[in-house]
């Protein structure tokens, strides 16, 4: 079996296999056999169309470069405190990494990185026997939604948490920017609720 690697830029995309480990990627054609990830783009004409492919794929400088544009463009559209500018941590999430407990998740159009989710995976401190996945992003830029490219998206996302062992998944939404819909119908509940407060005197 192959060990993980990174992401291989052109076809064939780097797919992670629903049947091997999370801890392995392989390579593969666009994943023709999985009609969900198949779409016509909302082209001008109906005549264009693409294949997006979602794959688990590894933090890397290439990775980290190539997302900054999308962060931005999520940070301008769902940040509720917008004068506290974007700076990550990647060596936070280097260091999730490389105590592998955060799976990243990409949509990708071709070659063309436009869609991300990731998701910090351990065992509940509360609840030693239950590993469970908390979403720290999730995005898909303004023009691949509908077409049920989002609920594809996170249907891959739950099966790949699924199959290494994860019982419960939780996402934190912006109640500015509420897509609960989206999760109700797939068959997620309403668990939490949660508040902010600035201490520092802005408003």
């Amino acid at each position: 079996m192959p060990a993980v690697t990174d992401r291989v830029t052109d076809p064939p995309v780097s797919v992670l296999s629903s049947e091997l480990s999370t801890a392995q990627v392989v390579e593969r054609q666009p994943l023709a056999e999985l009609s969900t990830f198949q779409y016509i783009r909302p082209m001008p004409s109906s005549s264009l169309g693409s294949v997006l492919t979602a794959q688990r794929e590894l933090l890397t400088p290439a990775l980290r470069e190539e997302i900054a544009p999308l962060l931005e463009l999520h940070f301008g559209e769902i940040a509720h405190y917008q004068d506290i500018p974007l700076d990550v941590q990647w060596p936070v999430y280097q260091a999730a990494q490389d105590a592998d407990c955060i799976r990243i998740y990409t949509l990708r159009d071709e070659a063309l990185l436009v869609g991300y989710a990731a998701f910090f995976v351990k065992q509940s401190p509360h609840y030693a026997g239950s590993k469970q996945a908390a979403s720290d992003v999730v995005f898909l830029a303004p023009y691949y939604r509908g077409a049920r490219s989002g609920d594809s998206f996170l249907a891959f996302c739950d099966e790949q948490l699924r199959d290494e062992g994860v019982q419960v998944v939780y996402h934190h939404l912006k109640a500015a920017h509420d897509w609960s819909a989206l999760l109700t119908n797939r068959g997620y509940e309403l668990m939490d609720l949660v508040f902010a407060k600035r201490l520092d005197g802005a408003t």
